[in-house]
């Protein structure tokens, strides 16, 4: 990806990536936000996947990434996981 200008934003427990203005990446951290559905930071994987459905999963270790795409753009919704539980949410944005 090539970008003109690159902003890094932090707030207390997010972090947003912008490319020339549009938003590329936003990392949640912490419990106080959920996503639309209710998901947040602190949640069993299994509650995620009941919410959700069955996302496509990376593991390795003891770190899984359930990971939900868009079926019309590069866009996904990644749920990062330690020991069962999510420790961040993960937003990454088609800016194209």
């Amino acid at each position: 990806m090539f970008c003109n200008s690159e902003i890094e934003l932090k707030y207390k427990g997010i972090r947003t990536y912008f490319c020339d203005k549009s938003l590329v990446n936003l990392v949640c951290t912490v419990r106080k936000y959920a996503t639309p559905a209710g998901a947040r930071v602190g949640m069993e994987s299994s509650q995620v996947i009941a919410l959700y459905g069955h996302p496509e999963i990376l593991s390795k270790d003891n770190q899984t990434e359930l990971i939900y795409r868009s079926l019309t753009s590069e866009t996904a919704l990644v749920f990062h996981v330690e020991n069962g539980k999510v420790n961040s949410i993960e937003l990454w944005c088609d800016f194209t």
